[in-house]
């Protein structure tokens, strides 16, 4: 004769199933969120690198910081830059506040600096420095080959995203317990 309080063997089957698969999601789920956090990591520092792109060039190079704001006409400025710039002028950036100076990009990612006069300041290229470096890999993930790469980090980031809800929802009724106010202080509320 059996025991009331000894489950039935088909449920313990069942339960031992369900603590299997929730062990093996919780593996998969620390190691996905392991080497997609790194992706995600490195992605995030090069974007913020490159959100102060523009003052660390000024601090490294000091030519671009010395010209002064500017007053003269867009169009003569422009036509004096191309110029200068030569042919294959893949894009150009206007001055700003931030930087005072032209920015033109050339089809092998070169950039070249130039005052309103059209006198070149600097040329960098790609892998010239590490600002080049972080530009060209972050804009390489972003909108280059390695797109493809970031999207299926992603979409591991939305697993990881379902997976840790499965594995570590606490169950309905603990969280529920979880969510109420309580007047005791955090730490006894999330050891008990």
């Amino acid at each position: 004769m059996r025991c009331r309080s000894e489950p039935e063997p088909n449920l313990r089957a069942a339960e031992s199933a369900r603590h299997s698969l929730r062990a093996w999601l919780r593996r998969l789920h620390l190691w996905i969120g392991l080497s997609g956090g790194v992706v995600f990591a490195l992605l995030a520092l090069g974007g913020c690198v490159l959100l102060f792109e523009n003052d660390l060039l000024k601090l490294a190079y000091p030519q671009l910081a010395a010209q002064a704001a500017r007053t003269g006409d867009d169009g003569a400025a422009l036509s004096r830059v191309l110029a200068a710039a030569g042919h294959g002028v893949r894009s150009v950036q206007f001055p700003d506040r931030e930087l005072p100076v032209w920015q033109v990009t050339k089809p092998d990612g070169t950039r070249l600096y130039f005052d309103d006069n059209g006198d070149l300041l600097l040329r960098r290229t790609p892998h010239g420095d590490p600002l080049g470096i972080i530009r060209d890999w972050h804009t390489r993930l972003i909108v280059g080959r390695g797109h493809q790469w970031v999207g299926c980090v992603g979409f591991a980031a939305l697993f990881m995203l379902l997976s840790g809800a499965y594995v570590y929802w606490p169950g309905r009724a603990r969280a529920l317990k979880h969510l109420r106010p309580h007047l005791r202080p955090p730490t006894l509320r999330w050891a008990s």
